[in-house]
């Protein structure tokens, strides 16, 4: 599923743009969501990085888009940010925070389809895997978007994800194996991290958003430090 984000401050255009999402996946399989803001803090109070789209008005009452846009970089590295402006010039300043693209207002049906294509490629590479993790009494079924980091407990598994920590029996280096597309890493035996959930990277340290701090073993520092500077440079984290 694609989940997609709209911010403005403007019902109409919010409309506007959700209708034009709408229109694109129609007679298509792919499955999508909406969720419209009307103010870039409605986004961004309380934010999870469970987004793949955020469309981003610049020009926004309170708090403006490109403000807005620096917040939510440093809160979710990998989510694809297009600014909605009715000045391309604004646009150029995207690069500061990675902005994937732009669309000019008044919005154009052709060109955001053009725009979609490309955004669709991107996501389509980043797509996660789908893993299942058996329960007591049940069976849950996980993307690996929604996984922060695996860890061992003994002959058991906590999964510790976007909704809340899941148990498990199980070895973490099969769970490595099925994650491996998803470009999950180990900084330790104990630990199996997604990248795009990393705040910071230290010596013998990476913190990981909601501030989880996971140590990095001595022999497996080099490792890791090179699968993450590959990630970053595959641009895998844009």
């Amino acid at each position: 599923m694609i989940r997609i984000a709209i911010v403005d401050d403007e019902e109409s255009a919010r409309g506007r743009l959700e209708n034009m999402v709408i229109n694109y996946f129609d007679n298509d399989e792919t499955k999508f969501n909406v969720t419209k803001f009307n103010s870039a803090e409605a986004l961004l109070d309380n934010y999870k990085p469970v987004f793949d789209l955020v469309f981003l008005d610049v020009e926004l009452s309170g708090e403006d888009g490109m403000t807005a846009a620096a917040e939510l970089r440093a809160e979710d590295s990998v989510v694809l940010i297009v600014f909605v402006t009715r000045m391309a010039q604004y646009a150029i300043k995207g690069y500061d925070v990675r902005a994937f693209d732009f669309i000019v207002k008044p919005l154009n049906y052709s060109v955001f389809c053009q725009k979609m294509k490309q955004i669709e490629a991107v996501l389509s590479e980043r797509m996660g895997v789908d893993v299942l993790v058996p329960q007591k009494y049940s069976t849950a079924r996980v993307n690996s978007s929604e996984i922060i980091y695996v860890e061992t407990n003994g002959h058991y598994l906590d999964w510790h994800t976007t909704e809340g920590v899941l148990h498990s029996y199980g070895k973490i280096s099969d769970v490595e194996e099925k994650l491996k597309p998803a470009n999950f890493m180990r900084c330790n035996k104990g630990y199996l991290i997604n990248p795009r959930y990393i705040k910071s990277v230290s010596k013998q340290m990476v913190t990981m958003k909601g501030g989880d701090n996971l140590i990095i073993a001595r022999a497996r520092k080099k490792q890791f430090m090179q699968d993450f500077g590959e990630w970053i440079g595959d641009g895998k984290n844009l």
